[in-house]
């Protein structure tokens, strides 16, 4: 009962939310002009960003099936793709993503997967995950970082928290790497300097969660010591799954004829707002990132295209790959309740 109900209320935000983006996207704007002017883009180039969605989804379909290969489970590419999109979608969904893992992890052990092996493949997913965007932001920061630091102060803020953030969590996981016991004790003075100020509530199950996962964590390091060519190639999967969402940018651009930006520019950008909105609570980063948005592409497409580029752009970038991901999952979700139902038939069938 407490899992659905935070589902219902991740619902009902997101619906708050898609309202207010129409809101922001729509408002001192013709809506008939947008649609005309979205009318005259090559088509071709929206069937490639319909590919680069699905390329998105693939990729971690592949790095799923081979981390899991490596562990000896047994399991499928479809099985694997079903898993990507399930954890996209209801990340998508939920205040910081925080429903893609859960619900992946459950319909795994749906499909009679140990908790011990998806537990590894959930951690080298979000440590790689995460990597990765913090590499593709170092080094977009040093090609273009006029690119980055000229859109405004509240999005530099924005970005600089966004990095600190996710260069944090990488150091955390390396010092656990190196010491748990250290990180720990730690942790623990956190929270219960948290607990003494009132901020914090039950800081002993927390302290106990948070020692659950470093264990989990421990695990994790230990597959990626003893698998660096697995790791290897998971990384590689993960920078390819990551430039196939971001290409999307740049492919709408030239959709509308347009020239004078290059791939790297816009690569830079798409980058530079994924880092910037990771740690906000919106689920998808919506409704700020159409925001941020409408004011770094402004120099780019002038005010009679801007918003039908932005609309666009989003579409493939979060809402077809949102709309996509949740129709393979309810499939998925209609097998595994019809596969499950079968098999209480055939138990019962055997009691009797």
């Amino acid at each position: 009962m407490k899992v659905n109900k935070k589902y219902v209320f991740s619902i009902i935000f997101f619906i708050v939310m898609l309202i207010l983006t129409i809101f922001i996207l729509f408002k001192d704007n013709d809506i008939e002009q947008i649609i005309s002017i979205a009318k005259t883009v090559d088509i071709k180039y929206l069937g490639i960003c319909l590919l680069l969605v699905i390329f998105y989804l693939l990729f971690e379909a592949f790095y799923i099936l081979i981390t899991f290969k490596s562990l000896k489970q047994k399991t499928t590419l479809s099985k694997c793709f079903a898993y990507s999109c399930v954890e996209y979608y209801f990340s998508a969904i939920t205040p910081s993503s925080t429903g893609g893992q859960p619900f992946q992890s459950y319909y795994m052990a749906k499909d009679n997967i140990p908790v011990s092996k998806s537990t590894i493949v959930l951690l080298l997913n979000t440590l790689t995950f995460k990597l990765i965007l913090l590499l593709l932001g170092i080094v977009c920061l040093v090609i273009k970082p006029s690119t980055i630091l000229t859109n405004g102060l509240l999005f530099n803020i924005l970005f600089i928290i966004g990095f600190i953030i996710n260069l944090t969590v990488i150091i955390l996981c390396l010092l656990v790497m190196k010491s748990k016991r250290k990180v720990k004790k730690f942790v623990v003075f956190l929270i219960n300097l948290l607990a003494k100020l009132h901020l914090k509530k039950n800081p002993e199950e927390t302290i106990k969660k948070i020692d659950e996962y470093m264990d989990d964590f421990k695990k994790g390091v230990n597959y990626i010591k003893t698998h660096p060519i697995v790791t290897l190639k998971v990384l590689g999967l993960t920078l390819l799954q990551r430039v196939s969402m971001f290409s999307i940018g740049f492919v709408v651009y030239l959709a509308f004829g347009l020239t004078g930006y290059s791939f790297i520019e816009f690569l830079t950008i798409q980058v530079a707002i994924a880092i910037a909105i990771d740690s906000l609570p919106f689920p998808g980063g919506m409704g700020i990132t159409e925001v941020i948005m409408l004011n770094i592409y402004t120099g780019i497409y002038g005010e009679s295209l801007l918003t039908a580029a932005v609309i666009l752009t989003r579409l493939f970038s979060y809402y077809f790959c949102l709309i996509f991901s949740g129709g393979i999952s309810l499939i998925n979700h209609l097998k595994t309740m019809i596969k499950n139902n079968s098999k209480e038939e055939i138990y019962n069938d055997r009691i009797l």
